[in-house]
C-alpha cells in the first residue's frame, strides 16, 4: 500500500450509535436521512437462491436485507424495491441503474455480484458494508484534518475514474453514498440509483433536477440534461472534499437556493473558513466547483492526480486518531502465480486514540504531595477509541501510531520495504514445481477488545489473623493550647485517608515550630504533625529516620494514625529497615484502633501480596471497613474490586456507586474513575457531557491522569468538538506532572502535526520522557521512529532494545515486531542470520493476544518449515490451523493462503471448488493475490468451468489495485 488507506480516517465506533440503516449498502436516504423508525416490514425467507436473514434498513425507494449465499457461503446485502412502488417502469429502472454498478470492478466501488429477479420483484446483490463516510463526518461534525480529506477525495476519485471509463456517471455522489468498509479499511462508491451511461444521460434527464440539492451540480441544478456527465460528478466530489476541510457544504438554505448558489454563487474559499488551513488548498478544491465543467478537472483521474502531487508535496503523515486499528505489521504472503512486477508495499504512520488503564496504588501517606503509589506499572492497551480499563484505579488514555511512513532500503529489489518478508518458493508435491512467493503488506484487523479487568489474581485461603489490644490515646493534656487542637482537627479534614501535603505548606512557619515544641512535650499530636514535616522537609531538614522515630513513639502511645504512618515506613524502607511483616502489624493495630486508613492499607497488602499471601477477598472486605468509615480512598478501591470481580461478585453498577460517593467526598481518583464510567457507559448510561464534567473536577484538584483523560476527549472530538490545541494544552498540564501517557500523546501530537507544527526532535523528546518511565506505549512509539526512520537515523538494534522493553510488557505490536526483526534477521547488524525459533517465540506471544498479522506469520512459518525444529519441512497441518485462525478475523492474505492449501492438498484432502470459494473471498475483499488466483482457476477450469473471460476480467482487476497501491 504506497498510499495511506482512506478508511483509517474513519471515526471510532461507540456502542450507543446505531447504524444508519442504508449504511451496510449504501441504500437510498429519505429526503430528511435515513429512516430510523422501527421496521414493521417482515423480511421474505429466500429472494432468489439467497436467504434471507434479516431487514438491515430501507430508504426512500428501496429496501436492504442481510442475506446468505448458500452456494458460495458467505453473507451479502439484498437490495429490493419496495413493493407499493414497483411499478413496470421503476422495475425496469432498478434493474438497469444497477446492472451498471455490475460492471464497474474497482476497489473503491462497492462491488455488485448479481442483478436479477425472484417473479416479479427485482433484486441486486452486493458485499455487506458496515458504515458510511455520512456517519464519519457526523462523528467528527463534518470537519476533518486536511490530509486526510484529501487521501479520501483522492481515493474516490479513483473509484469514479473507473466508472467513467465505463462510461458509467454516478449522478448522486454523496457523502451517504459512500461506504466505509471498517474490515479492510477502505471506502467505496455505491449507490448508483442515479448512474446513467454518459450517452443516455440526456435523455434520461428530460430538464428535471436529479440528486441531492448541497451535493448537485450547477448543470444538473439547472436541468441541462445536455451537459451532465463525468465532469458532474468531480463537482460533487468537490463538495465533499469542501465538506471534510471547513465542516460545512459549501451552499446551505433551502432547497431553490442552493440549487440557485451552485449555479450562481462562487463558494468561500476553504482557507476562509477555516483559520489555519492551508491556503494552497483553496485552488485545488476550487477548481472541482467550478461552475462550467470545462473549467474543473478534464477527470476524475486527473482530480486524483492532482491531489496525490499534494500530498506528496507533504511529508505530513496521511492519517487521523481513529478506532480499532493497531500498526500496520510486516506481512508474510504467499502467492500462486506472482505478477511480473513486484508491488512495492508501504504504510503510513497514523495515530490512534488507545485507552488503558494505569495500575497505581492510592496509598494515602499524610502530608506527601501524592499518594503512595505502588512500585508496578500495569498498562493494558485497548484498541477502543476513548475507552479504558479498569486497572489498579487509574484511567490513561493515549494515542497509538498506525501504518509506518514508507521508508528506503538496501534489501534486493523484491522485498524493498521493511514491513515485507519475501517467503521462499514452496514445492508444489505433485508437480515439483517450486510455487514462488510474494510480499504483500495486508491490513490488519482490530486486535480484540479487551474486558474490564484488573490484573490477575490468585484467590487463596483468607488468612485470619486475630488483632492483639493496643492501648488507646491518651486523650489531650489540658496544657495543649487550643490552636494546637485546632491544626489537629484541621489535620484529619484535610487529610480524609488521603494526602494533606497541601495543609502542612500552608500552615506556616509559626505552626511547624509549635508542633515541634509540642512533639519534645511527648505530645502525640505534635509528634504525627512534626514527624510529617520531616519526612517532606517542611521547616526543617528532611529526616526520614527521625519521622519514624517520632511516628514510633506516638504509635507506642496508641496513637492510630502514628501506628499507620509508621507500618507505611516499614512497608516502604522510610527511615527504617524495610520489613513488610512489620509493617503489616502496625497496620492491623491501626485497623483495631478504628483507623480506616490503616484498614486501606491492610487491604493494599493483601491484595498485592505484600508480606503475605495475596487474598482479594480478604483485600475487599478490609475495603469496605475503611469504606464504611467514609474512607474515599478505600471506595474507589472497592469500586475496583466489583468492577473487576476481584473477591466479590462482578458488579459494574456497584462500582459506580462506590465511585460517585468517593467523588462526592471529593477523591480526585473517584471523579476521574467515575467520568470514565459515563464516557464508556460502564455501568450506567452513557453521558459525555457529564463525564467531561468529572475529568474538569478530578483535573482541577490537579489529578494528572483526569487532565490526559480531557486531553483525549478533545483529541477525539468525544463529546465535544475536535481540539487538538485544547488537547495539548491538558495534555502538557499532565505531562508536567510525569504522566507517561500524556508525555506519550504530546509525542504523538508533534510527530502528525495536530494542533502544533510538526517537530520530530519535540516528538522524539516526549516519546523519550515516557519510555524512561518504563511506558510500554511510549516505548513502542519511540522504537518505531528508529525502525522506520521518522526523525532519527535508522538503527535496528535500538528498535529492537525498545521493541522488547514494551513486548515484555505484554504490547503484542511490539512483539510482532520483535517477531519481524529477528525473522528477517535485523536484531543483529553483525551475522544478519534470522532466528526464526525467536521469531516463533514473539508472533506466538502476540498471537495468544489475538494479534491478526502474528497469526497469519505463524502460518507463513510453517508453511515455509521455518518453524522450530522445521528444519525446512512444511507443516501444512499447523499452517493451515494458523491462517484458518487470521482468516476468520477477516485477513485476506490468510484466506487467500488457505485456498492454496485446499488447491493443492497441503496437510488437507484438496478441494478445488473450497480453494475457489477462498481465492473468491480474498477477491472480494479488494486481494490482488486471489483475484490473481481466481483468474488461473477460471482460465484453467480448476474448481470451476473454464471462462477466459472472467480469467480476464480477475486479471485486469488485479493489475487495477497492483496499479492503485
Amino acid at each position: 500500500m504506497s498510499e495511506v488507506n482512506p478508511a483509517d480516517f474513519a471515526a471510532p465506533k461507540t456502542p450507543t450509535r446505531a447504524p444508519a440503516p442504508d449504511t451496510f449498502t449504501g441504500g437510498r436516504t429519505g429526503p430528511n436521512g435515513p429512516n430510523r423508525s422501527a421496521p414493521t416490514h417482515t423480511p421474505p425467507g429466500r429472494i432468489g437462491r439467497f436467504e434471507v436473514r434479516t431487514l438491515l434498513g430501507e430508504g426512500a425507494f428501496a429496501r436492504v436485507y442481510l442475506g446468505f449465499d448458500p452456494e458460495l457461503e458467505r453473507q451479502v446485502a439484498i437490495k429490493v424495491p419496495k413493493v407499493d412502488e414497483l411499478t413496470p417502469e421503476f422495475r425496469e429502472s432498478f434493474l438497469r441503474e444497477n446492472r451498471l454498478a455490475a460492471i464497474i470492478h474497482h476497489p473503491n466501488v462497492c462491488p455488485v455480484y448479481e442483478v436479477g429477479t425472484d417473479g416479479t420483484l427485482p433484486y441486486i446483490v452486493m458485499r455487506v458494508v458496515p458504515g458510511t463516510l455520512a456517519g464519519v463526518l457526523r462523528y467528527r461534525d463534518g470537519l476533518l484534518p486536511p490530509r486526510h480529506a484529501l487521501a479520501i477525495v483522492r481515493k474516490l476519485a479513483q473509484g469514479l475514474a473507473a466508472a467513467h471509463a465505463q462510461k458509467v456517471v454516478h449522478r448522486d455522489l454523496k457523502p451517504a453514498n459512500v461506504l466505509f468498509d471498517e474490515s479492510q479499511r477502505e471506502v467505496l462508491i455505491a449507490d448508483f440509483g442515479l448512474a446513467r451511461l454518459v450517452d443516455q444521460a440526456t435523455a434520461a434527464s428530460n430538464g428535471v433536477p436529479k440528486g441531492t440539492p448541497a451535493y448537485m451540480s450547477p448543470e444538473q441544478a439547472r436541468g441541462a440534461a445536455a451537459e451532465i456527465g463525468p465532469l458532474s460528478d468531480v463537482y460533487s466530489l468537490g463538495v465533499i472534499l469542501y465538506e471534510m476541510l471547513t465542516g460545512r457544504v459549501p451552499f446551505s438554505g433551502s432547497v431553490w437556493e442552493v440549487m440557485r448558489d451552485h449555479c450562481e454563487t462562487a463558494p468561500i474559499p476553504p482557507s476562509r473558513v477555516v483559520a489555519g488551513l492551508d491556503p494552497a488548498l483553496d485552488p485545488l478544491c476550487l477548481k472541482a466547483l467550478a461552475k462550467r465543467p470545462t473549467d474543473r478537472y478534464r477527470s476524475a483521474k486527473e482530480f486524483a492526480t492532482a491531489l496525490g502531487t499534494y500530498l506528496r508535496s507533504n511529508e505530513r503523515p496521511e492519517a487521523l486518531p481513529v478506532a480499532a486499528e493497531p500498526e500496520e505489521i510486516p506481512a508474510l504472503e504467499l502467492v500462486e502465480e506472482p505478477l511480473a512486477d513486484s508491488a512495492k508495499s508501504s504504510a503510513k504512520h497514523t495515530p490512534v486514540p488507545h485507552s488503558v488503564r494505569e495500575s497505581r496504588t492510592q496509598k494515602a501517606a499524610p502530608p506527601t504531595p501524592e499518594p503512595r503509589a505502588a512500585s508496578r506499572l500495569s498498562v493494558i492497551a485497548l484498541l477502543v477509541s476513548g475507552a479504558a480499563l479498569f486497572v489498579g484505579g487509574v484511567a490513561v488514555a493515549l494515542l497509538v501510531m498506525q501504518k509506518p511512513e514508507p521508508t528506503k532500503s538496501s534489501d534486493p529489489p523484491v522485498a524493498q520495504n521493511d514491513n515485507v518478508v519475501q517467503t521462499p518458493p514452496v514445492v508444489d508435491p505433485a508437480t515439483s514445481t517450486p510455487v514462488a512467493a510474494k510480499p504483500v503488506i495486508i491490513p490488519e484487523a482490530p486486535e480484540p477488545r479487551p474486558v474490564l479487568a484488573l490484573k490477575p489474581e490468585i484467590a487463596t485461603a483468607p488468612k485470619k489473623v486475630e488483632l492483639e489490644p493496643v492501648p488507646t490515646a491518651p486523650e489531650p493534656r489540658p496544657g495543649i493550647e487550643a490552636e494546637l487542637r485546632r491544626d489537629w482537627s484541621d489535620y484529619l479534614a484535610a487529610s480524609g485517608g488521603e494526602t494533606a501535603y497541601p495543609f502542612f505548606k500552608e500552615r506556616g512557619p509559626a505552626r511547624w515550630r509549635a508542633w515541634r515544641e509540642a512533639a519534645r512535650g511527648d505530645c502525640v499530636y505534635g509528634m504525627v504533625l512534626y514527624a510529617n514535616c520531616l519526612e517532606n522537609g517542611i521547616g526543617a531538614a528532611k529526616s526520614l529516620k527521625k519521622a519514624a522515630e517520632l511516628y514510633r513513639k506516638a504509635a507506642e502511645a496508641g496513637e492510630p494514625i502514628a501506628m499507620t504512618e509508621l507500618g507505611g515506613c516499614f512497608q516502604d524502607g522510610k527511615g527504617v529497615p524495610k520489613d513488610e511483616t512489620e509493617a503489616l502489624e502496625w497496620f492491623r493495630k491501626g485497623a483495631e484502633a478504628q483507623e480506616r486508613m490503616a484498614m486501606y492499607l491492610l487491604g493494599i497488602t493483601y491484595r498485592d501480596g505484600r508480606g503475605v499471601d495475596k487474598d482479594p477477598k480478604e483485600a475487599a472486605e478490609w475495603f469496605r471497613k475503611a469504606a464504611d468509615l467514609d474512607g474515599s480512598a478505600a471506595m474507589v478501591e472497592l469500586a475496583h474490586c466489583y468492577a473487576n470481580g476481584s473477591g466479590v461478585e462482578k458488579e459494574p453498577k456497584e462500582a459506580v456507586a462506590w465511585f460517585r460517593k468517593a467523588a462526592d467526598l471529593g477523591n480526585a481518583i473517584g471523579m476521574d474513575e467515575l467520568g470514565y464510567c459515563l464516557a464508556n457507559e460502564r455501568g450506567v448510561k452513557k453521558d459525555t457531557t457529564k463525564a467531561r464534567e468529572w475529568y474538569e473536577k478530578a483535573a482541577a484538584k490537579g489529578y494528572s491522569n483526569a487532565q490526559n483523560n480531557l486531553g483525549l476527549l478533545y483529541g477525539n472530538g468525544q463529546g465535544v468538538s475536535t481540539d487538538y490545541a485544547k488537547a495539548r494544552e491538558w495534555y502538557e498540564k499532565a505531562a508536567t506532572q510525569n504522566h507517561p501517557g500524556a508525555q506519550n500523546n504530546l509525542g504523538v501530537l508533534y510527530e502528525n502535526g495536530l494542533g502544533v507544527t510538526q517537530n520530530y526532535t519535540t516528538a522524539r523528546e516526549w516519546y523519550e520522557k515516557s519510555a524512561e518511565q518504563g511506558y510500554a506505549i511510549g516505548q513502542y512509539h519511540l522504537a518505531l521512529m528508529y525502525y522506520r526512520p521518522v526523525g532519527v537515523t535508522q538503527d535496528y538494534l535500538k528498535a529492537r532494545d525498545l521493541f522488547e522493553k514494551a513486548a515484555t510488557q505484554g504490547n503484542a505490536n511490539a512483539q510482532l515486531y520483535l517477531g519481524f526483526l529477528y525473522g528477517t534477521g535485523r536484531h543483529d547488524s553483525k551475522s544478519g542470520t534470522p532466528d526464526h525459533a525467536q521469531a516463533q517465540e514473539w508472533y506466538e506471544k502476540a498471537a495468544a493476544q489475538g494479534h491478526v498479522q502474528a497469526l497469519h506469520n505463524l502460518g507463513v512459518l510453517y508453511s515455509s518449515g521455518k518453524y522450530k525444529g522445521g528444519n525446512g519441512k512444511p507443516d501444512y497441518v499447523k499452517a493451515r490451523e494458523w491462517y484458518e485462525k487470521a482468516a476468520e478475523k477477516g485477513h485476506v492474505g490468510a484466506t487467500n493462503n488457505l485456498g492454496l492449501i485446499y488447491e493443492h492438498g497441503r496437510g488437507v484432502t484438496a478441494d478445488a471448488q473450497e480453494a475457489v470459494r477462498l481465492y473468491r473471498k480474498a477477491a472480494d475483499h479488494g486481494d490482488k493475490n486471489g483475484m490473481t488466483n481466481l483468474a488461473r482457476c477460471y482460465e484453467k477450469g480448476i474448481g470451476v468451468a473454464k471462462d477466459e473471460k472472467l480469467a480476464a476480467s480477475w486479471r485486469e482487476k488485479a493489475a487495477k489495485v497492483a496499479a492503485d497501491k
